[in-house]
């Protein structure tokens, strides 16, 4: 195996397609779970990936950073890859639409550190317009991994499996104060021909505010050998004091 093609499998495990993930940070600080309720509801697909322009940060919690290391999210129009919005999140823009069935698709994200960019075929199924308790929705889409700068160039290419679902209500502790939000749990398993993926995303999530926390892990395997798990917690820190 040439170095050249380790370093594409690396490059496409680095991208995370879970919402707002970015490159993951190690992490030893939990969030406090307070208390856990019965799922009561339904979460809306808007909440957890809006279509609008509002800039938001998230703040990393349980690493020593000063100043603390945040990851900003801002969103404009576009209508590159059949999307109607290009989110920023970080070094990473997931472009993302809202069917007229109000489910919410991405068809492509591109890592700009990595200058690689990932198309679904069909667009991967974000969320529904609503998630109700105990109904997982699950979906496969082929993927390839392209040189951001040359579109023809393939780097990866193999297939992706998505579940979202939405389990319960959790009242959760965070560094500057308590929030009750509904949580959802996003699996994203990416089968490569040189690597594989395994992400869990944990989003807490308030109605009308929209993510309030994330836990993202990520467990990668590189020629079958694996790599070291990493996790990482972020908190909106419009809440903070």
């Amino acid at each position: 195996m040439t170095i050249a093609a380790r370093g594409a499998a690396t490059v496409a495990l680095m991208i995370l397609v879970t919402g707002c993930a970015g490159p993951s940070i190690e992490s030893s600080t939990q969030l406090d779970i307070l208390e856990t309720r019965p799922a009561n509801g339904v979460v809306h697909g808007a909440d957890l990936f809006p279509l609008d322009a509002a800039p938001r940060t998230f703040e990393i919690v349980g690493v020593d950073t000063d100043p603390p290391a945040v990851v900003a999210v801002s969103a404009e129009a576009t209508d590159r890859f059949e999307a109607t919005m290009a989110v920023r999140m970080g070094d990473r823009t997931e472009y993302r639409r809202r069917d007229a069935d109000g489910t919410i698709r991405s068809p492509a994200v591109i890592d700009h550190r990595q200058r690689a960019l990932t198309r679904f075929d069909p667009p991967l199924t974000l969320a529904p317009a609503t998630l109700t308790p105990g109904t997982p929705v699950t979906e496969e889409v082929a993927m390839r991994v392209l040189d951001a700068r040359n579109p023809k160039r393939v780097r990866e290419s193999g297939h992706a499996t998505r579940t979202i679902e939405y389990v319960d209500d959790q009242r959760l502790r965070t560094p500057w104060g308590d929030l009750d939000a509904k949580r959802v749990v996003v699996t994203f398993e990416a089968r490569l021909r040189l690597a594989r993926a395994d992400t869990r995303t944990t989003l807490w999530v308030t109605p009308g505010r929209g993510v309030v926390a994330r836990e993202d892990e990520e467990r990668l395997r590189v020629l079958g050998l694996p790599t070291e798990p990493k996790i990482r917690r972020l908190v909106l820190a419009e809440d903070r004091p």
